[in-house]
């Protein structure tokens, strides 16, 4: 993972959120959150891209649901508190999306990965618990509560 360092992953996401959707992403200090951070739990809406190259890795988004709304807001101009789940579910994966090419960007230059069409599904009850464990784990605080992104094995897949 030398060319997908913590520090290019936040680079990357920073592009996206606060260039493009104008939100700004706090990086927390620990790699790994502590606990207290998903204590109050709320609803997120999870993306999931596949990324493909040889060896095929998912990559996961879980976006506070008023996070997608600033998004909308901000980036498309819509009111966010008026749209039903399934214009969220839209706006999560165009979000998902644009910040997966940001990345790719940085690990794939020559563009030999292929993400998949994001898949999206909401979470009324959010429970990070697995992802405590997860090796490609990132969390950021925004004013709508913490994004988490879990980018898996992306940097094998960029080396394979």
């Amino acid at each position: 993972m030398d060319r997908f360092s913590r520090q290019g992953i936040y680079e990357s996401l920073a592009d996206v959120f606060e260039t493009v959707f104008l939100i700004h992403l706090e990086r927390l200090d620990e790699a790994a959150p502590s606990r207290k951070i998903w204590e109050r739990r709320r609803d997120y809406l999870e993306v999931r891209v596949d990324l493909q190259r040889g060896k095929n890795t998912p990559a996961f988004f879980f976006f506070p649901a008023g996070l997608v709304k600033e998004i909308a807001g901000s980036f498309l101009g819509l009111d966010g508190t008026t749209m039903d789940k399934g214009e969220l579910a839209k706006v999560g994966k165009m979000a998902a999306k644009m910040t997966i090419g940001g990345l790719l960007g940085r690990v794939d230059p020559d563009a030999l990965i292929r993400a998949g069409e994001p898949q999206a599904r909401n979470i009324d009850n959010f429970n990070p618990g697995r992802l405590f464990e997860a090796p490609g784990v990132w969390v950021y605080q925004t004013d709508q509560g913490y994004l988490w992104v879990d980018v898996g094995r992306i940097g094998e897949v960029a080396h394979h």
